[in-house]
């Protein structure tokens, strides 16, 4: 069976993907990002890739485990946006 998870970025670093919805993405990091930082989510499994601005909603040291953790939102997601993400959900991997 291909890849069980989602690989995802969060410009350009490797992060943990928790959570995936429609409208955001919860992921864990290793480094405090901005809130209102603006940054690209990419997010591929198999032959589904898409890049997604998103806007740094919050972000919390992820005790008592290293990292933390990053809620961010979509902005303006695109229609390849909008189909790739629910076929990624459908996929099994990264929450609803």
């Amino acid at each position: 069976m291909p890849g069980r998870h989602i690989a995802a970025r969060l410009d350009h670093r490797v992060v943990k993907l928790l959570n995936l919805s429609l409208t955001g993405a919860l992921v864990k990091l290793d480094e405090d990002l901005p809130v209102d930082s603006q940054v690209v989510l990419a997010l591929a499994r198999d032959s589904v890739a898409v890049n997604v601005e998103a806007r740094v909603l919050r972000s919390s040291p992820a005790s008592p485990h290293p990292g933390f953790l990053t809620a961010v939102s979509f902005l303006n997601p695109t229609a390849e946006t909008k189909k790739a993400i629910p076929q990624l959900l459908s996929m099994g991997s990264g929450g609803r």
